[in-house]
C-alpha cells in the first residue's frame, strides 16, 4: 500500500479498520479503492465506528510501530551481564541482538537462575521465605591475664508488597580474670504494614533488654506509629518513623510514656556490602522532660555464597538524660562476628 502512494497515516487507518472488522487487509484495501479512496466510506461499509481509527489511535499505533524495540539485560551464571534486543525465546535458548557482538544465541542453562525462596526451618513452613543469619564472635587471652568475650546473634527479616518483618536477638558475655564484666541480651520484633502505591506505612515494635550491669536489669518496650519512605531506590533507602512508646524497667520499677521519632537508612554499597543505620529520639512525658537517644550502625560483607558466610560489625549507643546512681548516661555496645545464612 505504501508503494502505491498511500500515506502512512491512511495505511494505519486501514489496518485499524481491518483489525476492528475482522477483515483481511487486502479485502479492506479493495473496498477502499471501490469507495474512491474514502476512508470513512470504507469504514461505513464494514460497520466500523470512526472512533476506532481516530487521530489518537493512529498516532499511538504509528509510535508503537516505529519506536525502537526494548532492550533486556540477562545475567549469565558466571556473573557476566549481556544487554540486547530480544529476537526470540524458545524452550532451549534466548536470542539477543547485541549492539556490538550482533546475534547471540544463549542457552537457558547458561543463565543465572533466580534464587529460590528460603525453605522453612526443619522441613516446616515456619519462617519460610525469611532471610535468616546466625552470627558468632569469640575473642580471648591467656597469659598475665585471662579474658574471654562471646557474642551471638540471630537476625531474620521478610518483606513483600503488604508487610515487612524484622527480628533481632543478641547476647554478649565477657569475663576478665574469672570476673564477669559483661552479661547482656536483647530481643526485638517489628512489623510494618505497607500500602500499595503509597510511601506511608504503619508499624509496631517490641523489645526486651537484659543487662546484669544496669540498675534496671530488665526492660520491656513497645512502640507503634506511622512511617514514611523518604527515598526508595534500588541500592539506597531512607525512611522515618514517629509514634508513642511505653517502657517498663524493673529493679527500679519505673514506667515511662515516651514519643519516638527518627530516621532509618539502608545502603547497598556494593553487590556484597550493606550498611544499615538508625537514630531514634525518645522524649519522655512521664516523668516529664527526660529523653533517650538510641543510635545503631551495622555493616555486613558477604564473603561467599556456598556456604553463605558474611563478616559483620556494628555499634549501638544509648544516651539517657537521667540515670540512676552508678549508671552511665552513655551505654555503648559494639561487635564483630562471622555470620552464616540458613
Amino acid at each position: 500500500l505504501l508503494e502505491s502512494g498511500i500515506s502512512l497515516e491512511s495505511v494505519t487507518r486501514l489496518l485499524l479498520i481491518a483489525e476492528r472488522s475482522g477483515s483481511d487487509l487486502d479485502a479492506v484495501s479493495e473496498l477502499y479503492r471501490e469507495s474512491g479512496d474514502d476512508i470513512d466510506a470504507t469504514a461505513e461499509r464494514l460497520d466500523v465506528d470512526p472512533a476506532d481509527y481516530s487521530d489518537e489511535r493512529v498516532t499511538a499505533a504509528i509510535d508503537e510501530a516505529t519506536s525502537p524495540p526494548p532492550t533486556e539485560t540477562v545475567e549469565l551464571d558466571n556473573g557476566d551481564k549481556v544487554t540486547g534486543t530480544v529476537v526470540e525465546r524458545t524452550a532451549e535458548m534466548i536470542v539477543l541482538d547485541h549492539a556490538v557482538l550482533g546475534r547471540m544465541e544463549i542457552p537457558l542453562g547458561q543463565l543465572k537462575q533466580p534464587a529460590p525462596p528460603n525453605p522453612g526451618l526443619f522441613g516446616t513452613d515456619f519462617l519460610e521465605g525469611w532471610t535468616r543469619t546466625f552470627s558468632l564472635g569469640l575473642s580471648g587471652q591467656r597469659g598475665d591475664s585471662k579474658t574471654m568475650d562471646i557474642i551471638g546473634a540471630l537476625d531474620a527479616d521478610s518483606e513483600n508488597e503488604k508487610r515487612r518483618w524484622a527480628f533481632d536477638a543478641r547476647y554478649n558475655f565477657s569475663t576478665a580474670d574469672s570476673d564477669t564484666t559483661k552479661n547482656n541480651a536483647m530481643v526485638s520484633l517489628g512489623r510494618d504494614w505497607l500500602f500499595s502505591e503509597s510511601r506511608w506505612f504503619m508499624f509496631t515494635r517490641s523489645r526486651f533488654d537484659y543487662d546484669d550491669f544496669r540498675t534496671w536489669k530488665y526492660r520491656v518496650q513497645g512502640d507503634a506509629g506511622v512511617g514514611y519512605q523518604i527515598i526508595e531506590r534500588e541500592t539506597f533507602g531512607l525512611r522515618g518513623r514517629t509514634g508513642p512508646s511505653v517502657v517498663q524497667e524493673w529493679n527500679e520499677n519505673q514506667f515511662r510514656a515516651e514519643w519516638l521519632a527518627g530516621p532509618e537508612l539502608v545502603w547497598d554499597l556494593t553487590a556484597n556490602q550493606k550498611i544499615e543505620a538508625s537514630n531514634y529520639f525518645y522524649y519522655s512525658f512521664t516523668p516529664w522532660g527526660e529523653f533517650r537517644n538510641v543510635s545503631n550502625l551495622d555493616w555486613k560483607w558477604n564473603l561467599s555464597q556456598k556456604p553463605a558466610l558474611s563478616l559483620k560489625a556494628g555499634v549501638e549507643n544509648e544516651y539517657q538524660s537521667d540515670v540512676a546512681p552508678g549508671d552511665k548516661k552513655n551505654d555503648l555496645k559494639y561487635y564483630t562476628s562471622i555470620g552464616i545464612d540458613f
